[in-house]
């Protein structure tokens, strides 16, 4: 995934604000200018996840100096020092907060994304995100999936087809329809929400993935038979870590998981000055 400098910096600069406003009212009280060192701290094992955001703190905050001991994608053990910061204790805690908002979530996707990932590996079946995301937090969450080991779903409804039951449900002839989507749209990925044996009849000349929608195991080895790998196939719905080997070991593709970016577990870190 393509890292979005400029985007980031701006994301960042709304994130300060949301939380700084005007002024810390409690620093500028009580604080003088005096320089100090900080180190942001990983109290648990995770995936560090968000340096790019982190990175653009001293543009806003220009006394501020960044000595990372670890590389994005790293894997931090327990109660390990991730970042030295140097600079006015005043600073370092109005960015404290918004810093470890970032890496805690970010973090905390990117570390669970990489336990579903270590889970199925041995399948050959990828991980997938869905737009189940916090509301304006959307790309943070699918580069954090993409640094745990994941791919990503389209960004939004803009950047690719996906046919869910909603949009089939008073069709009545979907061999046309399918054909006529595929017609139209020549080169672009069509996906296609499946319920039923019936559906992926009427849809496999047509589209390049099928998302089988809470399907039960003996369905889901059903369509494996009948696409014989001319087309990819998706599982999506009621998907954990409790019986994402057993979908994966069915020879599907892709498993798309919305439990990663909608029940996030955030690394516990901690700033000490």
């Amino acid at each position: 995934m393509k890292i979005q400098r400029n985007y980031i910096e701006k994301r960042v600069r709304n994130a300060i604000f949301e939380d700084l406003g005007k002024k810390d009212i409690t620093s500028n009280l009580i604080l003088k200018k005096k320089t100090v060192t900080a180190k942001l701290v990983f109290r648990e094992k995770s995936i560090l996840c968000g340096k790019p955001w982190i990175d653009c703190f001293p543009n806003f905050f220009t006394s501020l100096k960044l000595e990372w001991n670890y590389k994005e994608g790293d894997i931090v053990k327990k109660n390990s020092t991730v970042v030295v910061i140097k600079g006015l204790q005043k600073e370092i805690l109005m960015a404290e907060r918004v810093m470890i908002n970032y890496l805690q979530t970010m973090s905390g996707i990117a570390t669970k994304t990489e336990f579903y990932v270590k889970k199925i590996k041995k399948f050959g079946v990828k991980v997938f995100d869905t737009r189940k995301t916090i509301p304006l937090f959307r790309y943070e969450s699918k580069y954090a999936v993409h640094v745990g080991g994941g791919f990503n779903h389209r960004m939004g409804l803009y950047d690719g087809i996906l046919i869910k039951e909603n949009h089939l449900r008073y069709l009545k002839n979907l061999n046309k329809f399918f054909k006529e989507v595929r017609d139209s749209h020549p080169n672009v990925e069509i996906i296609a929400e499946i319920e039923s044996l019936k559906q992926l009849y009427s849809a496999i000349d047509y589209i390049d993935v099928a998302l089988l929608d809470n399907m039960n195991l003996t369905k889901i080895k059903k369509a494996v038979k009948v696409t014989k790998g001319k087309i990819q196939l998706e599982v999506s719905g009621n998907v954990s870590l409790k019986n994402v080997e057993e979908i994966a070991s069915t020879k599907i593709d892709r498993i798309s998981i919305g439990d990663l970016t909608k029940n996030i577990d955030c690394v516990d870190i901690t700033l000490l000055i």
